[in-house]
């Protein structure tokens, strides 16, 4: 059988060094077997080389206006301190987006593109456009300035394709990652498309989100660091099929943003301010809300009707992340019970009797930190799989004596930054529901991944070919699961502005396979505590009780 040919791949660039995701998407494409770094092409321009600022500022000036030049100054002074707060909080992604590294192609080529008056439109000479033909490349991937136009969209078989560090049916234009956070969204979207001659209206080949981090560099470092993660997946599946993969529906093509005016900047680090102030009052005087328990008598939907019965928080503790367990020696709810003392959390039982519901014991405890204790029975065992991203790995253990002692069974997935997994038996097969963060830089909320085996104990168990099944932080983090007639119910965590585990919303698992995954949404009710609370982000039930998080 003859080998496969190399998918032949140039990125276009402002020529130097690269910004980090451009060298990252380089040096992975070095890596794939099944890829080529052909070719460098690099934009020469004196609007994009380094020095001649009085020539830039009167090019600015003369064709933008005094006034959107002034606003473009303001907006660099305000992302100064924006940038500064940031780093007092995440260093690395102020990092990630300072530092610039060389790229190693096997062929770098010089263009000269032919720049608009108004500094945004790029076109190419016919001698640029035959140089690039001549590579022979499969796909270009635009990496630097200029909204590209007129025959560079074709010369290649495959087109260009760029990322737009925003969802173009709500943000277009820019700067990225900013209105986002101006407007408290709470998720950050992304496109990867094949440009056309529509502004921001390109064949769109993957639309993505991810949460929105409450700081504009925070957010706009997030936003283009995973974003990668969906163009190694397009240029993965397209070296494999040789087709882009299908055309996302676009119903509408949303505003086109600039460069916020002063009074927005102004409005934007105002805001900013209070946040922060907000959070240091909160941790100097111990008022942050928490998290709890409550239990109800009642379906998982049917928990709108009826009133749900607090757990009281040990001294020292939150609980969360409650599951149910209706066993034959009573029903059960094991909790993450964190302690404020030792920064983390072990396991704990809780029996719910006919009066009450007492707390039973610690039932696994290790020297890092676990959460998320979902459990399972098989052959009459009980299995509890919690979070053990703190030693990356996903453990699995097995029950000695219920409810209290546990050992370990098997490692099923190690080295990887994994959270909230999930497990259960279909079409003969053991299938693992987990939320992974593919770089460890920190967003275990947006990806939700599928793993299978036909051995429950096996190490190192199989990944679905589509992973990420789900890249959106609205709904990827799992919360919970419930299986009945047949029937398999995904609780999907909404991730809020600033707010870790704002709400849940249900799935009704439709299709799973080592190739693909299937989910559609149906009602999730109210829940109905008593109290006003800010987020949940967890739900178990046994089926006559139900049981659910609540951050207040």
């Amino acid at each position: 059988m003859p080998e496969q040919p190399k998918l032949k791949i140039g990125l276009i660039t402002d020529g130097g060094v690269a910004a980090n995701y451009v060298s990252d998407l380089g040096n992975w494409i070095a890596t794939q077997p099944h890829l080529e770094f052909t070719a460098e092409i690099i934009q020469n321009s004196w609007l994009l080389s380094r020095g001649k600022v009085l020539k830039k500022l009167y090019f600015l000036v003369r064709h933008r206006g005094a006034v959107k030049t002034l606003r473009s100054f303001y907006f660099r002074l305000a992302s100064l301190i924006d940038k500064f707060l940031t780093f007092t909080i995440s260093k690395e992604s102020v990092k990630f987006l300072n530092r610039r590294s060389p790229l190693s192609a096997a062929t770098r080529v010089d263009v000269y593109p032919q720049i608009s008056r108004s500094g945004f439109v790029y076109t190419y000479s016919e001698r640029d456009i035959e140089k690039i033909r001549s590579l022979n490349c499969d796909v270009l991937i635009r990496c630097g300035s200029g909204i590209l136009s007129g025959a560079i969209l074709n010369c290649t078989k495959f087109g260009v394709l760029s990322f737009h560090h925003g969802d173009n049916q709500k943000y277009r234009g820019g700067p990225p990652g900013f209105w986002e956070v101006f407007r408290k969204e709470d998720q950050t979207g992304f496109i990867i498309q094949q440009l056309t001659e529509v502004l921001d209206g390109g064949n769109v080949l993957f639309r993505g989100f991810v949460e929105t981090k409450p700081l504009f560099t925070w957010n706009k470092s997030n936003v283009i660091r995973y974003s990668n993660i969906a163009m190694y997946k397009i240029l993965s599946d397209l070296a494999k099929n040789n087709c882009l993969p299908k055309i996302s529906p676009q119903e509408t093509l949303g505003e086109l943003f600039r460069v916020p005016k002063i009074r927005e900047s102004a409005k934007y680090l105002f805001a900013t301010f209070v946040l922060l102030l907000k959070k240091v009052t909160q941790r100097v005087f111990n008022s942050r809300p928490i998290w709890s328990v409550v239990v109800f008598r009642a379906k998982w939907n049917e928990i709108g009707n009826d009133l749900g019965v607090h757990i009281p928080n040990p001294s020292g503790c939150f609980i969360a992340d409650p599951f149910v367990v209706n066993s034959e020696f009573g029903d059960f709810i094991f909790v993450e019970e964190f302690s404020f003392v030792e920064k983390k959390a072990h396991i704990a039982a809780y029996k719910v009797g006919l009066e009450r519901i007492e707390r039973v014991g610690v039932a696994l405890e290790e020297n890092f930190h676990l959460s998320f204790p979902f459990i399972f029975k098989c052959n009459d065992t009980y299995f509890l799989c919690p979070e053990t991203i703190a030693k990356r790995e996903v453990r699995l253990y097995r029950c000695t004596d219920f409810p209290l002692k546990w050992e370990l069974a098997t490692t099923l997935l190690r080295d990887t930054y994994a959270v909230d997994p999930m497990i259960f038996f279909r079409d003969e097969k053991w299938w693992l529901l987990v939320n992974e963060d593919p770089l460890g830089a920190g967003d275990t909320s947006s990806f939700l991944n599928v793993y299978y085996s036909d051995d429950l104990l096996k190490s190192n168990w199989s990944a679905c070919e589509s992973n990420p099944v789900i890249f959106d932080a609205s709904r990827a983090r799992n919360g919970g699961l419930y299986e009945f007639e047949n029937r398999l119910v995904r609780f999907g965590q909404v991730q809020g502005f600033d707010l870790y585990g704002k709400a849940l919303r249900a799935f009704e698992i439709t299709d799973i396979s080592t190739v693909g995954y299937e989910e559609r949404e149906i009602a999730m009710p109210n829940v109905n505590v008593g109290v006003d609370f800010y987020g949940t982000h967890h739900l178990s039930t046994s089926g006559a009780i139900t049981a659910v998080d609540i951050f207040s």
